[in-house]
């Protein structure tokens, strides 16, 4: 809804606007800016749509191809959620760690959920983007991801040596999560929503995780545009095709971008993305429940420089912080009775981050030669979640 109302009043500065000199956006092209979602556990199973910062469609179809590596650290938490009310408003009374000491669920009727998640996950795509109308493109993608212990030289900067390293020499302190307690280079996901259904991965595995469609438009306003600002609507599709997860999704985007050229080789850019996915629309009853939220929304900001050198080549940097709702209400974290091992204070992070919201800052870098662009993107976790704790991928693009 308040993208709605930024669209219309976008609108109706572009219909009162005194026309002024347009900025030159053909003479800098569009940078390329990486898909950048978290390697999570669940999120690796399901539609999470990257935002559309680009300016306009393609000028001609391209294939591109993006690797993402994230190390995830969550120890074996168990939540239990009474089914009586009475035994719902007596625990909620009580604060989330006490609360294990103060309900006994083989005494009382309850619902169970647990997850524990260890090792470096990696996400594959391999996308086709055609051009459709001046204003318009569609891109085909498919997904895929593995899991390993992470050992260098595989991993360099994901792998739990160098995280504990930095932590213990840098900043975090010593074992702030029970990496080196639990043992590094292990490999292994398990999650048993409350219907019992479950998900187990172990090292070495290596799946189609499925087929994603987007239709991009971008709307040309010239009264916007001579301002240096442009729009995008998007709408998604997502077919997952696991067995833990056989299901459709839906997506909706929307970007604003602003843009100046400080020179006439040159382009700062400031754009802001939000956008809502109805997970699991279509699905089978025996699929994992890895959210209690039929929509789930997401935002993400953008700022990048890009510089054209000769020989039509271009480089580009940027930031974009990011932030995705959670997957659970927060509701239910009020009564949740949670037992693990109590190794630190961050031993419950499995199931706790379920009900908040997931932030993450990322630094990228492109360089484009010709038809051929690379890119590279370093992701941090800004919440401590370690879902992923730190992440790196690198995407290739070739117009055809």
């Amino acid at each position: 809804m308040k993208l709605t109302w930024l669209l219309l009043l976008l609108s109706s500065v572009a219909c009162y606007a005194q026309p002024k000199a347009e900025v030159d956006s053909h003479q800098i092209p569009d940078a390329v800016v990486p898909p950048t979602s978290a390697t999570h556990p669940l999120g690796i199973l399901t539609l999470r749509p990257n935002p559309n910062f680009r300016l306009r469609p393609l000028a001609s179809p391209n294939l591109n191809f993006t690797v993402s590596s994230g190390n995830v650290w969550l120890p074996p938490v168990t939540a239990h959620y009474p089914v009586v009310e009475a035994d719902r408003q007596y625990v909620s009374q009580f604060a989330w760690h006490e609360r294990e000491y103060k309900f006994n669920p083989e005494d009382r009727p309850s619902r169970s959920m647990a997850l524990m998640a260890d090792g470096v996950i990696r996400h594959y795509q391999m996308g086709l983007s055609l051009p459709l109308a001046e204003d318009q493109d569609v891109e085909l993608t498919v997904r895929a991801f593995s899991l390993d212990g992470g050992r260098p030289p595989w991993s360099l900067l994901t792998s739990d040596r160098f995280i504990e390293w930095f932590h213990s020499n840098v900043a975090g302190g010593e074992d702030p999560f029970a990496r080196k307690h639990y043992g590094f280079d292990g490999a292994g996901i398990h999650f048993t929503d409350q219907r019992g259904n479950e998900i187990r991965m172990q090292a070495g595995e290596l799946r189609l995780d499925g087929l994603d469609a987007a239709y991009h438009y971008y709307p040309r306003w010239s009264g916007l545009n001579a301002r240096g600002i442009y729009l995008s609507l998007t709408g998604r599709m997502g077919l997952s095709t696991t067995r833990w997860n056989p299901s459709a999704d839906l997506g909706l985007q929307g970007a604003v971008h602003y843009r100046v050229q400080p020179g006439p080789r040159s382009a700062l850019s400031v754009a802001f993305s939000t956008g809502i996915v109805s997970q699991q629309l279509l699905t089978v009853a025996s699929a994992v429940q890895f959210s209690d939220k039929p929509v789930r929304g997401s935002g993400a900001l953008l700022l990048r420089y890009a510089v054209q050198t000769t020989n039509n080549r271009s480089f580009s940097a940027g930031a974009i912080v990011t932030r995705e709702g959670s997957y659970y209400r927060r509701a239910g974290f009020d009564y949740a009775v949670l037992s693990g091992s109590r190794i630190t204070t961050h031993w419950a992070m499995a199931i706790a981050h379920l009900y908040e919201p997931r932030m993450a800052g990322n630094l990228f870098a492109a360089y484009a030669a010709g038809r051929i662009s690379l890119s590279v993107y370093l992701r941090e976790d800004i919440l401590a979640a370690n879902a992923p704790d730190l992440q790196v991928g690198t995407g290739l693009q070739i117009g055809l």
